[in-house]
């Protein structure tokens, strides 16, 4: 029977989970990097907890109880959440790790991208970017919804209510060839 104040652990649900993946309770335990027999009480205490059986061993075989098919997305979700939680946590004491959801504009795209891209997996394994290339104003009202982390965008720009940080200057110049009407001013009309 079950405990009705019962309340899973982690590592019953990790094992559950592992087992219902690997179908074996030493790939399991391999996976999760425990011993078989951690695995099997943490998973012996979450059946006897719930007071419901969630995986069948057989000699030759382990597969999932229909308790356990029905039971497996609500263990899987738990994790992704607590997964996602600890990320969050992570990401929020530090901000190169977790995910940076980056905005570019997409005349910069081709120039920044190759730069910022370049080795930024080996100095920042725990990061991973996520690159939305629009126009200005869509980026910064998705700055401002916090649907970006961040975005590079040319100047001027209403950048109201955010905080704006130069990273350089760039000049651009018109070329022309000698002799050109132009050629020579200081300002192009």
């Amino acid at each position: 029977m079950a405990d009705k104040s019962y309340q899973p652990t982690l590592a019953g649900l990790r094992a559950f989970a592992a087992v219902a993946e690997k179908q074996h309770f030493g790939s399991a335990a391999s996976a999760l990097g425990v011993n078989q027999s951690t695995l099997s009480q943490a998973l012996a205490g979450l059946e006897s907890g719930l007071g419901v059986r969630l995986i069948e061993r057989s000699t030759r075989r382990v597969f999932l109880t229909p308790e356990g098919r029905q039971l497996l997305p609500h263990a899987r979700a738990v994790l992704e959440a607590v997964d996602a939680f600890t990320a969050a946590a992570a990401g929020a004491s530090d901000p190169l790790q977790g995910s940076l959801r980056l905005g570019l504009i997409p005349t910069m795209a081709p120039y920044v991208l190759p730069t910022v891209l370049a080795g930024l997996a080996e100095r920042l394994p725990a990061l991973t970017l996520r690159v939305v290339e629009d126009q200005t104003e869509r980026l910064l009202a998705a700055l401002r919804e916090g649907a970006l982390d961040a975005a590079l965008i040319a100047l001027p720009a209403e950048t109201s209510g955010l905080s704006a940080v130069p990273i350089y200057d760039e000049d651009f110049v018109l070329a022309l060839p000698p002799g050109h009407p132009l050629s020579g001013k200081r300002r192009v009309p």
